[in-house]
């Protein structure tokens, strides 16, 4: 099954390892991000992800955590850049593919679930 990234639609849970890429990783990953800015690549190809239907609004992530966290940080960086700068608008659709806010409490409640060892640290620093 493919699924489209709606950020209305699926959350996805963490089923295992806990978040660790090395240094070599991380900056191999960011040469790649920069790569793709600077226009010296067209793309970068992030590689495959596994998933397990759990219902139809979560899947169980089998192989590609590591990357849709690294993915996750990135993009929680991109939110905090508009959102320091008052532009409030493009922070919270950014805000959009982290997490949604719960109604009644406004909290927000995180579309990427980790495990229980990471999960309060990406919590805190990453989704709020």
């Amino acid at each position: 099954m493919i699924y489209s990234i709606n950020p209305s639609f699926i959350a996805f849970r963490l089923i295992n390892a806990d978040y660790k890429w090395s240094d070599t990783q991380i900056e191999q990953f960011w040469e790649d991000v920069l790569s793709v800015i600077n226009g010296s690549r067209d793309d970068h190809f992030f590689g495959a992800i596994t998933v397990r239907e759990v219902s139809d609004k979560e899947v169980e992530i089998i192989d590609g955590q590591h990357r849709l966290c690294t993915l996750s940080v990135l993009i929680s960086v991109a939110r905090d850049v508009p959102k320091g700068c008052g532009d409030a608008k493009r922070a919270k659709m950014l805000h959009a593919y982290l997490a949604d806010d719960d109604p009644e409490t406004l909290n927000p409640v995180p579309r990427l679930r980790m495990n229980s060892t990471n999960n309060p640290v990406y919590v805190e620093t990453i989704v709020s």
